[in-house]
């Protein structure tokens, strides 16, 4: 068995190892609370004052546990889609007004995306209608919709954007 750590909050050498069989938290997102439990969670905890330290893997547990309760999409699957899309970081980040490291942040899960953009996100993926109008309002010819699925296309030039539809227009 390992000897204890100094704790960063009382000082005492009195910090061990444990698990958790359930760590409940209320957590803030996006200006609303959530509770969180995590089960059989690896902690640090300071014995003298109660202090609880996480390592990353425990920290990423609780980050996915209210990412659940909040209800929005899951970074894999954030960065599954555009993959899917056919498009680079930079291709989507610009379609979405958004810094191409924000968007990076939310598919590494470093940084939740608010509810407001979760909700922009799934309607992105879903509507491709919506991809096509984003498309047109950002003038980027380097991109188009073709069969309803935006792809990167570098060859286009610049007054040669297409937006091509699979289907009805009429049901989006």
């Amino acid at each position: 068995m390992s000897k204890p750590m100094r704790c960063d909050e009382c000082g005492e050498k009195a910090v061990v190892a444990k698990v958790l069989e359930t760590y409940a938290e209320d957590l803030d997102h996006d200006g609303r609370k959530y509770h969180v439990k995590v089960r059989d969670l690896p902690v640090f905890e300071c014995a003298a004052c109660g202090e609880i330290e996480m390592d990353t893997d425990a920290a990423g547990r609780l980050y996915d546990a209210l990412r659940d309760a909040v209800g929005i999409m899951p970074a894999a699957e954030i960065r599954r889609r555009r993959k899917e899309l056919h498009l680079t970081q930079e291709a989507m980040a610009s379609l979405l007004g958004v810094a191409v490291s924000t968007l990076s942040r939310w598919e590494t899960g470093a940084q939740m995306q608010q509810r407001c953009m979760d909700n922009m996100l799934r309607a992105f993926f879903d509507v491709p209608a919506l991809r096509a109008f984003l498309i047109r309002r950002s003038g980027r010819v380097d991109v188009v919709a073709v069969g309803g699925v935006s792809a990167v296309d570098p060859s286009r030039s610049h007054d040669s954007l297409d937006v091509q539809w699979s289907g009805d227009r009429s049901t989006g």
